[in-house]
């Protein structure tokens, strides 16, 4: 919570404390990186916005920040430096933005050592209103880790996924491939500036990726040139902004370690493609068997486990909002866990329901309590008989209509004086989604939450005669 707590306080002084032009200014200072800046962000006193700022800005916090003693040459060059990056970006389309921005990914800012800087290219909203599922794995992949992965990407992108990768050679292009094949969006994290594209073999694919409402990400600047050390930190980018992880092939040491690393330390979730057993020899799925095995990662190999995985994601991306729709997973899964699991009267309800609440700004809570009373009364006037096992899908379906009901209710009897209607419009979607996710849910009682797996754990291992996701 501390963590969350310093993101919260250092949002909350840069955004009414320093412009995105002087952060870009003073990361092109020598010796100052993210951390440095950061901590000059959480000392402003005054609210500094222009570049001229520059000078009296470092001055006043080199003390505290450890700066050196720059001369005024140096920090001219800076200011010039910060001019050419806005001006070449904009020359090439290239939009910069500080965490600070409304289009900045909220996923990407949990992470700890989140850029303080972006810059894309293209349309960042196919990467902020869904779903985001990294699809990842070596670049030099077997023939059928080739075809599964993009077949893999092409069912989630069909599903309203978006795919997130790299761009690299290999299982990265399998990932953006099948997102596009699917009709989907799909994000390219690179670890460059985004004046060129790296590999050269995948330009077209770069440019098709925009074509197809997809969007380049970075957290380098225009005329930065790509680095070694430079793919590890987009590894980082790459998990920062996913809900869940997917490693379609890796061996014990691949560079997918680096990503798979980053996933566990951002609680994200990790999920490997579970090979059939002709394949567990090659050296390329040895990473995947050891994730596997070791009960870090879900496996994944047949068309059940797809959906179940979907249904999972889902709920964590509806979880890790802070907008209307992450708040009506809550609500939803609230009520669906008492209606299976307590009483059906208003006093065993009443306390789960407003705690479900509590999170909420007060205009918020006035809607949801709203919606809870009229759903409380409802579920007590029909005195629905306790589910029987085979029953729970369409229970739960119900469960949802009734909330989408008592919303459009809500929404009849207040219109605009409380929400605006593409809000309304947001929350129905969202229901209708949750709705046809449980219809793919194939009545199988799933787990609500994230499923944690213990070493000991083996029967998340797939049998794989079972294996029936796609046909070889």
């Amino acid at each position: 919570m501390a963590f969350y707590a310093e993101i919260a306080y250092i949002e909350w002084r840069y955004s009414i404390m320093i412009s995105t032009e002087l952060i870009v200014a003073l990361l092109q200072l020598p010796k100052v990186g993210r951390k440095t800046t950061k901590r000059i962000i959480g000392n402003l006193k005054y609210k500094v916005s222009d570049l001229k700022d520059l000078h009296d800005l470092v001055k006043e916090h080199a003390p505290v920040a450890k700066l050196p003693d720059y001369t005024s040459a140096e920090i001219e060059n800076a200011i010039g430096k910060a001019n050419s990056i806005f001006e070449h970006s904009d020359k090439l389309g290239v939009k910069v933005i500080s965490f600070d921005d409304n289009l900045y990914p909220g996923q990407l800012k949990k992470i700890n050592d989140f850029p303080l800087i972006i810059s894309y290219k293209g349309n960042i909203q196919s990467l902020l209103d869904k779903p985001n599922v990294a699809v990842i794995g070596t670049r030099d992949p077997s023939e059928y880790g080739m075809r599964l992965g993009e077949r893999l990407a092409e069912v989630l992108a069909d599903r309203n996924f978006n795919i997130v990768s790299g761009l690299a050679v290999g299982c990265d292009t399998a990932g953006h491939k099948g997102a596009i094949k699917g009709g989907g969006s799909t994000t390219a994290v690179l670890a460059h500036g985004l004046d060129y594209i790296y590999p050269k073999e995948n330009q077209e694919l770069a440019q098709e990726i925009l074509d197809k409402d997809g969007v380049w990400i970075s957290e380098y600047f225009v005329k930065t040139k790509a680095h070694p050390n430079f793919f590890v930190e987009r590894d980082r980018i790459q998990a920062g902004l996913s809900h869940s992880v997917i490693v379609v092939e890796t061996g014990i040491k691949g560079g997918t370690m680096h990503t798979v690393k980053y996933c566990e330390e951002f609680n994200r979730r990790l999920v490997c493609l579970n090979h059939p057993e002709k394949y567990l020899q090659n050296e390329k799925v040895q990473g995947n068997q050891m994730l596997i095995n070791d009960g870090r990662a879900y496996a994944v190999s047949s068309s059940e486990e797809i959906d179940m995985l979907s249904y999972l994601v889902l709920g964590d991306y509806f979880a890790s909002h802070t907008t209307s729709s992450g708040y009506l997973w809550y609500f939803y899964d609230t009520l669906a866990r008492t209606f299976f699991e307590t009483p059906l009267d208003t006093s065993a309800w009443k306390p789960l329901l407003n705690n479900a609440t509590d999170h909420l700004s007060e205009h918020y809570k006035d809607v949801y309590r709203d919606i809870c009373a009229r759903l409380i009364k409802d579920f007590d006037i029909s005195r629905i008989e306790p589910y029987q096992k085979n029953d729970r899908e369409d229970d739960i379906r119900q469960t949802a209509l009734k909330i989408k009901n008592a919303f459009q209710d809500y929404k009849i009897i207040h219109g605009s004086l409380k929400l605006k209607t593409t809000v309304f419009k947001k929350f129905e979607d969202d229901i209708d989604l949750i709705v046809k996710m449980r219809d793919m849910a194939d009545q199988k009682g799933l787990d609500y939450g994230q499923k944690k797996i213990n070493k000991e754990d083996k029967h998340n291992k797939s049998d794989n005669t079972q294996y029936n996701l796609w046909q070889e």
